[in-house]
């Protein structure tokens, strides 16, 4: 069993994207689905977890890379007062990319009558062959500020008896619905562990950090300018301008300028 508090993380993404409403809750669900699955499949491993709308409207993306950086993106399409709708017809992928560089890709439609968390269970199950209770939620105290996030993951042991598997089964029916107890609890994962295991003998294994961050950098930036071509980045240099560039997952604002600009035409 895992749980995890992902409050701040999913605040910070949200705030960057500019996203309100029910996407708001989708995209913090979408991301505290991706910390789970990163941590149970792949906790070395960076993993992707993109949410494409019901009707095809609008997507999300979660990024989650391995030691708890973890980010996302919101495409809401052209419509700039639509929302992005999880239910059914909407499809989830998982893309999972080892250390050799070599990519496992999982798409799954949310079943009928479902949700986020459906969706994600029905991934773990057809894609990974690992039968799996999952179940993620978001508080929100206004259409852009959280007050809990969080959720947690559970997968049956095939040694386990009959009797503790429906007991367990039972129990989780009663969390399924979890964005009003994790607001109880302020998304602690230790007080949900004691929730779902209340009176089951367990042992802690390990606590790992989670937290919103980005990966762009000066460096980076300027990097990506090669795809301008040669001819563009002379006249840049010629003219002595500036080439504003923000990054699209935390909005970090970068000024490229002629010197910065001019290791690019030594390098070709």
């Amino acid at each position: 069993m895992i749980a995890t508090r992902t409050t701040q993380t999913v605040q910070a993404a949200i705030r960057a994207q500019k996203v309100t409403g029910t996407s708001a809750e989708h995209f913090a669900d979408l991301l505290t689905g991706a910390v789970i699955i990163r941590e149970t499949m792949a906790p070395n491993m960076r993993v992707q977890v993109a949410l494409r709308g019901a009707q095809q409207r609008g997507s999300l993306l979660a990024d989650a890379h391995p030691g708890g950086l973890t980010r996302g993106l919101v495409n809401l399409g052209h419509e700039t007062a639509a929302e992005v709708q999880a239910g059914p017809d909407a499809m989830i992928q998982v893309s999972r990319t080892f250390p050799s560089g070599a990519l496992h890709q999982g798409v799954v439609r949310i079943p009928s009558e479902g949700d986020l968390s459906a969706g994600l269970m029905s991934y773990m199950a057809s894609s990974e062959q690992v039968v799996s209770m999952i179940a993620v939620g978001c508080k929100m105290q206004a259409p852009d500020v959280v007050e809990a996030a969080g959720g947690y993951i559970v997968q049956v042991l095939p040694e386990i008896g009959e009797e503790p598997l429906r007991n367990m089964i039972s129990r989780l029916e009663r969390f399924k619905e979890i964005a009003s107890l994790l607001a109880s609890i302020d998304a602690a994962p230790e007080k949900l562990l004691e929730a779902l295991l209340y009176d089951v003998e367990h042992t802690k294994l390990e606590n790992t950090p989670v937290y919103f961050g980005c990966l762009c950098s000066p460096v980076r930036v300027v990097m990506s300018l090669v795809t301008l071509g040669r001819e563009d980045i002379e006249e840049l240099v010629k003219n002595r301008r500036s080439v504003d560039v923000t990054c699209d997952y935390c909005g970090t604002e970068y000024a490229v300028g002629p010197e910065q600009l001019k290791p690019l035409l030594e390098s070709s």
